[in-house]
């Protein structure tokens, strides 16, 4: 199925993974930011707690001391004074306090909140009691040091519980960075693990789109070689997928056929030709041997049918043409043979007419010589005719010259 999955639905394919990767590393990367936060904010949380634990066992140490001092310069002191430590009993009975509370509100262990919620009622009764025993103290010293005993055995108790609860703190705070730093190296390996496995996973894909489509392409080109080389033979289609590129590869395959199919073609229609052209030389030459009777009887095609009509039309006007020739030959030699007959006839006739012209000649010659006597008889007659006109026209002019002297 992969293997014929078209390019697009790969290169998507690719693009989702590479995206998945880099969402899968960026998220991951988010949950180690948030996780290094979470710890961050705990080793903070944890590290309030160890300060509030200790201001309160120093707080608890101040009041232990304030009382002291009260019992010690109770009756000694002004009332300013005796008010001033009093006053100073009160705020750091407040603070011990505040530490205490704060503490508690700390998110530690369920074991830290459950010790400082026992410990606040005693750290309450510790306060109200050194409140009592400085008031006792400050009016009745004797009084007060015969309940210092008891005040130091509340204090015990209290610091026994603070110092458990330090301790309870500081294990707490060790494990919590213990388990802080092992959180975070094993999000550091995870995040350093899952980076170097989605970097192969994208160069992997990356890899395989390149080959998905360089492969196909060089195959493709191998083959269109072998087609430009005269191998029409091939089918691309076959060394191809049936993806996109053996689409290409199956309509180049339709190409080459036609390609093929009109190579095949021109060979028909070339001997075919070829065919035409040596049945027309044949029966040309055999024309150019005096031979007009070989008419083309096989039907050509429909291209080179004009062809056959064109040369067995020029064959048949040739025979028809030849045979007026013979008959005008024929004809030709009748009259030749009447013309000779008619030649020998006017040669002895003209024969027999020379015999008669020189007859005439001699004639001639005579009737010539007779006329150049009549000629010159005539020339005589004529000067005579011009004498006697010449005597007629004067006798014309006497006579008219005579009628005119009459008148």
């Amino acid at each position: 199925m992969f293997r014929n999955m078209p390019i697009n639905t790969r290169l998507l394919i690719s693009g989702i993974t590479a995206v998945s990767s880099i969402v899968f590393l960026a998220s991951l990367s988010i949950y180690s930011l948030w996780q290094s936060e979470l710890e961050l904010e705990r080793q903070i949380s944890v590290t309030e707690a160890v300060r509030q634990e200790l201001n309160a066992g120093l707080e608890s140490e101040r009041m232990e001391g304030v009382v002291v001092y009260s019992l010690l310069q109770g009756e000694q002191l002004s009332a300013a004074d005796q008010a001033a430590l009093a006053e100073q009993l009160v705020q750091e009975s407040q603070v011990f306090m505040t530490s205490l509370k704060a503490l508690q509100a700390v998110p530690t262990s369920p074991e830290i909140s459950a010790l400082a919620e026992i410990t606040i009622p005693l750290a309450e009764e510790f306060i109200v009691s050194s409140q009592a025993i400085q008031t006792l103290g400050f009016q009745d010293n004797g009084a007060a040091l015969a309940a210092l005993p008891a005040f130091f055995e509340e204090r015990a108790l209290l610091k026994k519980d603070l110092h458990t609860l330090q301790v309870d703190i500081a294990e707490f705070a060790r494990t919590s960075a213990l388990a802080a730093r092992a959180h975070d190296m094993n999000l550091l390996y995870s995040l350093l693990g899952i980076s170097a496995l989605t970097i192969l996973v994208v160069l992997h894909n990356a890899r395989k789109t390149t080959l998905t489509i360089t492969r196909p392409i060089e195959r493709l080109r191998i083959a269109l070689r072998d087609v430009a080389e005269g191998n029409f033979e091939i089918r691309i289609s076959d060394r191809m997928r049936q993806d996109d590129f053996g689409e290409i590869a199956h309509d180049i395959d339709l190409v080459t056929a036609r390609v093929v199919e009109t190579l095949a073609e021109q060979d028909a229609r070339r001997a075919v030709g070829e065919g035409v052209i040596a049945r027309l030389g044949s029966g040309l030459q055999n024309l150019s041997k005096g031979n007009f009777s070989d008419r083309i009887a096989e039907v050509f095609d429909d291209e080179y049918e004009p062809l056959r009509v064109d040369y067995n039309g020029t064959v048949d006007n040739l025979n028809e043409l030849i045979s007026k020739v013979v008959l005008a030959s024929k004809g030709i030699q009748g009259r030749s043979s009447e013309i000779q007959d008619a030649s020998e006839d006017l040669s002895t006739r003209t024969a027999s007419q020379a015999a008669t012209l020189e007859e005439t000649a001699a004639a001639l010659e005579q009737m010539a010589t007779s006329v150049t006597t009549a000629a010159q008889n005539t020339k005589e007659v004529e000067d005579a005719m011009a004498i006697a006109r010449s005597d007629v026209e004067h006798s014309g002019r006497v006579v008219e010259g005579a009628i005119g002297g009459d008148e």
